[in-house]
């Protein structure tokens, strides 16, 4: 692994994977601190993890993600900024292989979110208050909305279920937004916690679009944005690798990365415990509180027919767990 710093594997200082549903594979790209980074793939058809080939710029010294990796799946690219700093843009095209460099906005502005989306046909990124945008095929980036408030650590996570972007957050706090596919940015209900990466984890149910946040505090919330209210949820069950365990020495809330795996309605948490521990793969099945018995008698059923159910219809709870992913 090569790794160099004080959590000593390469998942640190990120928001989540990315994952191509088209070819079936997780792309990472990120370091420790210090620590060099690495290009890396989970693969279904073979079930291993792997380095990819060296990218044609430097990844060393440090080179972590935060939530500055985006994925194109319609045009085949993944994008990662380093620490969302100056640029460029570094754009891999996952059916080719090949590595190029689009303009950025020039300039260092640590570590705010980077996200493509796609009804929008454009990039977006957040830096200390103002969304810009990059369309596709376009050379410059523009100011889309000025006058929010994100500092760095800043969050950006892509909805595809509600075809919506939610944003803001950061260390020094900040707001939180939605960015509908229309274009509109509206103001969101305050989070129960600053959103600060990687102090926490935002991510999404793929089948419902709820939105999922774990907190270094050991807390579970979710967020319905189109009601606009975040709801805390039990932690039972919940696997203690996946909950953040603050630690004096390893900081262990950095470690815990997830991945909405759209094929099969899951969430992907991969984690790698600090101070070269092992690594795990937990899968993750949202379901919405059961509602109340029916207590109406039921009529003897005439006619049936028989109907496929698909997976996403299957209720599945954690899932544990693929060790040495690392």
């Amino acid at each position: 692994d090569n790794v160099l710093g004080g959590q000593q594997h390469k998942l640190p200082y990120a928001e989540g994977m990315k994952w191509d549903s088209v070819s079936r594979k997780v792309y990472y790209l990120g370091s420790d601190d210090p620590g060099d980074g690495q290009f890396t793939s989970y693969e279904e058809a073979t079930n291993t993890w792997n380095a990819m080939p060296a990218p044609p710029f430097s990844l060393s010294g440090v080179s972590h993600q935060y939530d500055a990796a985006t994925i194109d799946i319609v045009n085949r690219f993944f994008f990662w900024v380093r620490s969302a700093g100056g640029g460029p843009v570094e754009r891999f095209n996952i059916d080719t292989g090949i590595w190029t460099d689009i303009p950025f906005l020039g300039s260092y502005s640590c570590c705010e979110g980077l996200v493509y989306f796609p009804e929008m046909q454009s990039l977006f990124h957040t830096r200390t208050g103002t969304l810009y945008r990059l369309n596709d095929g376009a050379t410059s980036w523009t100011t889309h909305r000025s006058g929010l408030s994100t500092s760095y650590h800043s969050i950006m996570e892509y909805n595809p279920v509600l075809r919506e972007v939610v944003f803001g957050g950061g260390a020094q706090g900040g707001g939180f937004y939605k960015l509908a596919s229309d274009g509109s940015v509206t103001t969101l209900s305050t989070p129960p916690v600053g959103l600060n990466v990687p102090y926490m984890e935002l991510t999404h149910d793929p089948v419902t679009g709820i939105y999922l946040l774990f907190t270094e505090d050991q807390r579970f919330y979710t967020f319905d944005s189109a009601a606009n209210i975040w709801q805390q949820q039990s932690t039972a069950g919940v696997p203690l690798d996946i909950l953040p365990i603050p630690d004096a020495t390893y900081r262990d809330h950095f470690n815990s990365l997830a991945t909405p795996i759209s094929n099969y309605g899951v969430v992907m948490f991969t984690r790698c415990s600090a101070g070269g521990g092992s690594c795990k793969v937990f899968l993750y099945k949202y379901s919405n509180t059961p509602t109340a018995p029916d207590t109406q008698t039921p009529s003897i059923p005439t006619g049936l027919t028989a109907t496929v159910i698909s997976s996403s219809q299957i209720n599945l709870s954690w899932i544990a767990s693929a060790d040495n992913v690392g």
